[in-house]
């Protein structure tokens, strides 16, 4: 077709752009394939970038977008993840073939190509154009260093209303626009200063003219750029404790930019999303470049602009976070940025928004309230005061557990600033203490674990740091309810409040000694004492103490039994070399202690310094899977033991790996059940890094018994592989080609485990496998997010659809989950199929209790019906059948208008109709289904109803964007 035909002579370019088509849905489909599509077919996309018929060159680019975007599944690349999160997994890929080295083959090829084509005076070969380097930038996280350059004239040319090389035609468009300015913003954020360093002035030219521009988006879009270009004009990496001299170049450049973002930020009759950028705009230019301004600049202007902002209703939000941003920057933190009495003058006003009923604004304002307070050069007590009376009635009022670390990080940063310590230790005292101790006791569930607890350690640490006197009154305060009256103390107080008199006791050692040895005699009491942070040895002073920890095994109440677990593992990390040889002792002895034994070996396994556990561990290993072979131990036991297994296995794989792997071919089905459970406690450990995953990969196929002869351990496999999948998919990815065929076995309904029990005059069928099956769809639904490029679709989704008629209605609502999943992630997988699921999705809509069912059974049938009406509604909408429906319904005269859409290679819109008519021809059933679900007065119209309006708001939430 290179010949010089007329276009009344070329009409091949039907077929080209359908060949296009078919292309672009064999690489969305078939992700199996993806290196025989770099070696067969990417390099003949490329040279049809070249083709002169408009609507086929465009199909061409779409096809090769396609296969970027298979690519960045394969690779576990996302378009909105930032350059960190996307190369974290570099040395994880190197496990596999990476798909991305295929992809940076062919950027010399693109970019002899594609270069021509953006200088032309199509608009739609120009804008998907873009998309596509967009795309290849962000996958590749960079890519185009050396090529950049040939496309800052087409980038010029679609901003600036002249283009300043001839061959490059101006085009004036606002789509365009918008797609070159994510363009770019794509390659500030992933390319490195240096690369961009010769195009700098060209670009912030380009992009201060798209701020002039009237339609509001490109000037939103035009400052996300900037920010990314003030960042490249003065780098400053993260963390960063000092910042180098700017160059006189970079002086010019960043006063060009503040004159532009300074000038929008004034603006009050612009659109919001530009009001607020253009305030990111401005905090960026401070804490990247704040130095290079002038005083009058700084305190006059920018700031002077930040504190208005921040009084309007409209925009406080934004500038609370921009004001954050500015105080925590290193030019502030090492005296370059001066910001003057700007923190103290606005405390009064940012604490006033505490009591405000908007959720993100009052966590805006504590983040903002502990920068602004480690940065204020003075505060007045009377401001604290204040501060401190919002942050209190904040605590008591509306309890929140991401509130709550948040207000402890504003006290503490009054208890270390030196100027106002006196005046705060004496307001914390006076408000946050007995705040502190009212939540503790009142509301665990807030400050008993996670980031609650963290805040709960900070605030006794903090405040026992500034004041160290106060502890004996502290410990009182914290104890008085427990001895006096401890039926009245829930269980889970018992936690925090042990962890708040062990940091005192940290903070405060020359006063705590009287403390610990109460609670040494007041053990039996149940309050737990997480000694092991003190990290010394107390068993000379107090040598009973592991007896008496161990005496408590047998009381009564199972909290004080965990308790006592906990404290005596813990008690062992001071002198392993004496209390490791007693719990080995014990747990040879069995009995029902041996699980508070394992308990608080686990302990003493975590704690432990590296290598303190080197004498013992051959002996610990030796004994826990002695103990995995006991066929009576509980799941419970047992699952301890795993964890034990685990945490040694992660302390040295080099030397336990094997051993491990060995116990595989145990002819005991609970050491093989033992060893997979272990493995699956590795993948969620946070000390397990790259040594260890490096180490693991090529076994891990064989850990994951899919296939073995034991329920048991297929169930435990089954956990295993889901654990991997979402945690570390990048192990299993290159296995699953022998891991997804027997997966799919275990989807199967196994007649053989599936029994009759008779219960005097009634039988109830008991199905044993039916606990497997719903874990290995559970395995399928993740591995279709995190591996899909490894997965043949064909295959499965055969299994989806039968799992759409099992007989467990848990495993067909988790089908329909799957079915919407892949709705979204592979469409065109479903798209032929959807007549095969219309039958078992109607069966679900149309599903009905029985006329004796009790409450509680027609809950569950409408759990039924609601999900699989929402599947009907997500695959109509995912895959373009509800806006057919719509148009087959309408009148003739809309289907007559219809038909005059044009149909000429340059036009989309009868392409896109054509397309979604034929995806609806093909599947009769599946329509036919969606126009009974939407008949209005129908039967279950109204869950419709209800289902289209919370997809509806999901959608809207958003952005518009598609929810499955």
């Amino acid at each position: 077709d290179e010949e010089d035909y007329s276009d009344a002579d070329d009409v091949s370019w039907k077929v080209r752009r359908t060949s296009a088509k078919l292309l672009a849905s064999i690489i969305s489909t078939r992700s199996d394939l993806i290196s025989e599509f770099f070696s067969e077919l990417a390099p003949t996309l490329i040279t049809r970038f070249k083709e002169r018929e408009e609507s086929v060159r465009v199909e061409v680019f779409q096809s090769f977008i396609a296969l970027i975007r298979q690519v960045g599944a394969a690779s576990g690349a996302s378009i909105s993840h930032s350059k960190k999160e996307n190369w974290r997994n570099a040395s994880h890929t190197s496990l596999e073939a990476d798909p991305r080295v295929h992809l940076q083959e062919q950027i010399p090829k693109i970019c002899k190509y594609l270069p021509k084509q953006l200088s032309g005076k199509s608009v739609s070969t120009r804008q998907t154009g873009y998309v596509l380097l967009r795309e290849l930038v962000v996958i590749l996280q960079g890519g185009l260093d050396e090529k950049l350059g040939l496309f800052v004239p087409t980038i010029e040319a679609s901003l600036l209303s002249n283009s300043p090389v001839a061959s490059v035609k101006v085009i004036n468009n606002p789509n365009l626009k918008i797609e070159v300015l994510q363009f770019l913003q794509a390659v500030l954020s992933t390319h490195s200063p240096s690369t961009l360093e010769a195009f700098l002035p060209r670009l912030v030219k380009s992009t201060v003219a798209a701020t002039q521009e009237k339609f509001y988006k490109i000037t939103s879009e035009a400052l996300l750029v900037l920010i990314e270009l003030i960042k490249t004009v003065r780098p400053i990496p993260d963390g960063a404790v000092s910042v180098a001299p700017a160059s006189p170049q970079s002086v010019s450049t960043i006063q060009d930019i503040y004159k532009v973002v300074l000038s929008t930020a004034k603006m009050t009759d612009v659109d919001l999303e530009v009001k607020e950028r253009s305030i990111m705009a401005l905090a960026t230019l401070l804490s990247q470049a704040g130095e290079l301004l002038t005083k009058l600049q700084v305190e006059e202007e920018a700031l002077a602009l930040l504190a208005d902002r921040l009084r309007s209703e409209v925009t406080r939000l934004v500038a609370l976070r921009a004001i954050k941003s500015v105080t925590d920057s290193v030019l502030v933190l090492t005296g370059s940025l001066k910001l003057g009495d700007f923190p103290s003058e606005l405390l009064p006003t940012v604490g006033s928004f505490l009591r405000k009923s908007q959720r993100s604004l009052r966590m805006a304002s504590l983040a903002a309230l502990e920068s602004m307070i480690r940065q204020a050069p003075t505060i007045d007590r009377g401001v604290l005061e204040e501060v401190f009376t919002e942050i209190k009635g904040l605590l008591t009022t509306e309890p929140d557990v991401h509130v709550f670390p948040l207000a402890i990080n504003v006290v503490s940063a009054a208890l270390a600033a030196e100027s106002i310590r006196p005046a705060a230790v004496e307001l914390a005292r006076r408000d946050m203490l007995p705040t502190v101790i009212q939540l503790t006791f009142e509301s665990p569930q807030l400050v008993g674990l996670g980031v609650g607890l963290d805040g709960v350690r900070q605030f006794w640490s903090d405040l026992a740091a500034a004041d160290p006197n106060i502890f004996d009154s502290a410990v009182s305060a914290v104890t008085s309810p427990l001895l006096s009256n401890p039926a009245s103390v829930a269980k889970q107080s018992y936690r925090p409040l042990a962890e708040s008199i062990a940091v005192l006791a940290i903070a405060v050692p020359t006063l705590s000694a009287g403390t610990v040895n109460d609670f040494v005699e007041r053990i039996a009491k149940g309050v737990q004492g997480d000694v092991a942070l003190l990290n010394i040895d107390i068993s000379a002073t107090y040598s009973s103490l592991d007896q008496n920890l161990i005496a408590l095994f047998a009381a009564q109440q199972e909290e004080i039994k965990l308790a006592a677990a906990f404290a005596l593992g813990n008690v062992a990390v001071g002198n392993l070399a004496r209390h490791v040889p007693l719990l080995l002792s014990q747990m040879r002895e069995g009995g029902k202690k041996r699980y508070l034994v394992l308990m608080a070996l686990k302990e003493v396994i975590a704690r432990s310094p590296g290598g303190a556990l080197a004498a013992h561990a051959a002996e610990l290993w030796e004994l826990l899977f002695s103990s995995a072979q006991d066929t009576t131990m509980e799941e419970s036991t047992r699952s301890v033991v795993a964890e034990c297994l685990a945490k040694l296995l992660v302390l040295d794989p080099a030397s336990r790996l094997a051993p491990l792997q060995k116990q595989l071919d145990s002819p005991s089905a609970e050491v093989r059940a033992t060893v997979v459970s272990a493995i699956r406690h590795t993948l969620t450990d946070q000390s397990a890094g790259e040594d260890f995953d490096t180490l693991l990969a090529p076994s891990i196929v064989d850990f994951l018994r899919i296939d073995d002869s034991e329920l048991n351990v297929r169930q435990t496999s089954l956990a295993t592989l889901n654990s991997a999948a979402h945690n570390k998919p990048y192990l299993i990815r290159s296995g699953l080609t022998q891991l997804l065929p027997r997966l799919y076995q275990e989807t199967v309904v196994k007649q053989e485990l599936i029994h009759v029990v008779e219960m005097g005059p009634f039988k109830h069928r008991v199905d044993d496998g039916m606990e497997a099956r719903k874990s290995a769809f559970e395995c399928m639904y993740t591995l279709l997010e995190k591996c899909l490029a490894r997965i043949e679709l064909s295959a499965y989704v055969d299994r989806v659809l039968a799992g759409l008629s099992d007989p467990a209605q848990d495993i067909k609502e988790l089908n329909h989950l799957v079915l919407q999943r892949l709705a979204r992630v592979a469409p065109a997988a479903l798209t032929a199929r959807l007549d095969e699921a219309a039958g078992p999705l109607r069966e679900a809509v149309d599903a009905k209790p029985k006329s004796n069912a009790v409450k509680q059974e027609i809950e569950k049938v409408m759990e039924l019906v609601r999900s699989g009406v929402r599947t009907v509604l997500v695959l109509a909408r995912a895959l373009g059948l509800a806006a057919a429906s719509a148009a087959a319904s309408a009148p003739a005269s809309a289907a007559a208008a219809a038909a005059t859409i044009p149909t000429s290679p340059a036009g989309g819109g009868g392409v896109a109709a054509a397309s979604d008519a034929a995806t609806a021809a093909a599947a009769p059933l599946f329509e036919e289904l969606l126009r009974s679900v939407r008949t209005p007065g129908g039967p279950i119209y109204d869950v419709y109803a209800a289902v289209a309006s919370d997809l509806d708001a999901q959608a809207a939430q958003a952005g518009g964007r598609f929810v499955g």
